[in-house]
């Protein structure tokens, strides 16, 4: 009896060893995992940044005027949703033609909608920038030339990434 106790309680024992022995080589995998893909997303932003095209006080600057960019527009399209809206709504309860009203055509939505791409000879800090500037110039932007080479550094610019994830 006793014999056979003893040999239940080393087998006991084994296997505690063996769970405890798959549980630390486990632990060593995990943490070697996320340290490696925490050294390479720090290597691969500092060799992102070190390429960039622009230097690092431009790029602080471009991020600045984006996130400006995007509250101003936001601001400016409840305004003028509500302005809309307030004179459409007046038309209907007083049975009145609506007074003229001036909105975006669907052309410059969709010009100011692009995806933005970085070029070296002109100096936009986004679609609107490029559509106000052309605007000036009484030019049209050109919607079908799509530049492929966006500098990954540039990613915040065309809303893929949010602000919180573009510090510096």
């Amino acid at each position: 009896n006793r014999s056979q106790l003893s040999m239940f309680y080393t087998r006991i024992v084994c296997v505690d060893n063996m769970k405890n022995e798959i549980f630390f080589y486990l632990q060593i995998i995990g943490w070697s995992l996320i340290a490696a893909i925490t050294v390479f997303a720090l290597a691969s932003t500092c060799i992102v940044r070190c390429c960039s095209p622009v230097s690092f006080l431009q790029l602080q600057f471009w991020k600045t005027y984006k996130e400006k960019e995007n509250e101003v527009l936001e601001k400016k399209s409840v305004e003028h949703a509500k302005e809309m809206a307030e004179r459409n709504v007046k038309s209907f309860f007083e049975s009145v033609a609506p007074k003229p009203f001036k909105t975006p055509s669907r052309g410059a939505w969709e010009e100011i909608s692009m995806l933005y791409t970085y070029s070296e000879t002109d100096q936009y800090y986004s679609t609107i920038h490029k559509y106000a500037e052309k605007k000036i110039k009484n030019t049209h932007v050109s919607s079908s030339f799509v530049n492929v080479d966006i500098p990954a550094v540039l990613d915040f610019v065309d809303g893929s990434k949010h602000p919180a994830d573009s510090h510096i």
